[in-house]
């Protein structure tokens, strides 16, 4: 091939001329919700383990910060490859149950799809209430109190064992930025959420399973 021809492809490619995959259509992060059930957690005011979104479901735009104080921002992300979301905290039993099996399924498809782990509330805090019971339901891993502040939580995130191929992101915590992620995409401790190209969910999971998400991410690949 020609020099000149080569050079032509190569910026061709590079301004997304040959790819006509549609750009993520997301709703804005303007409409993150803020401040959903604050501590302190009681028995009238405790969260469900939901999430808030289904299949085909636009997702909403956000920017978090990684473990290393680096902005990451969905609608970016999206531009280079799906996106695969997860929640959880260090006090989660599901968190700590999947972790090995969660890191496996970024390294397979650490190429194809982006991994980002959310750290969230604290699940079962340590001499607290949790916040989906309003009372304290002390687990084997609880051995942290609830985070009140952003220092702390990212603290915490810094002890999340998944390897180097998920980032570790951390929900915001202060002033009028509190629990954007877990208010806006589900009060679930450990749920995660496959995230088309084009902004729109293809899988929703309110309990994490590595095995049924790696064959939605298989699907999602063949489907180009």
């Amino acid at each position: 091939m020609r020099p000149i021809l080569c050079v032509a492809l190569a910026l061709t490619a590079s301004c997304g001329l040959l790819d006509s995959r549609p750009a993520p259509d997301l709703k804005p992060a303007s409409s993150l919700e803020h401040n959903c059930f604050d501590p302190p957690y009681t028995k009238s005011n405790h969260a469900s383990i939901d999430v808030t979104a289904k299949k085909g479901d636009r997702a909403t735009d956000f920017t978090l910060k990684d473990v290393k104080g680096k902005k990451r921002t969905l609608s970016d992300m999206l531009k280079e490859k799906p996106v695969l979301l997860l929640t959880g905290s260090y006090t989660c039993p599901r968190y700590q149950e999947t972790q090995d099996t969660t890191k496996a399924l970024a390294s397979t498809f650490a190429d194809e799809i982006h991994t980002a782990a959310v750290y969230v509330v604290e699940a079962h805090p340590k001499g607290g209430p949790t916040p989906y019971h309003g009372k304290p339901k002390p687990k084997k891993y609880s051995d942290r109190k609830q985070q009140t502040n952003y220092k702390d939580r990212a603290h915490s995130a810094r002890s999340m064992s998944l390897g180097k191929d998920v980032m570790v992101l951390v929900d915001e915590l202060d002033d009028d930025f509190s629990n954007p992620f877990w208010c806006t995409y589900g009060t679930c401790p450990s749920c995660s959420y496959l995230i088309r190209q084009d902004g729109t969910f293809e899988a929703v999971h309110e309990w994490h399973d590595p095995k049924t998400m790696k064959q939605s991410i298989e699907a999602l690949l063949k489907a180009g």
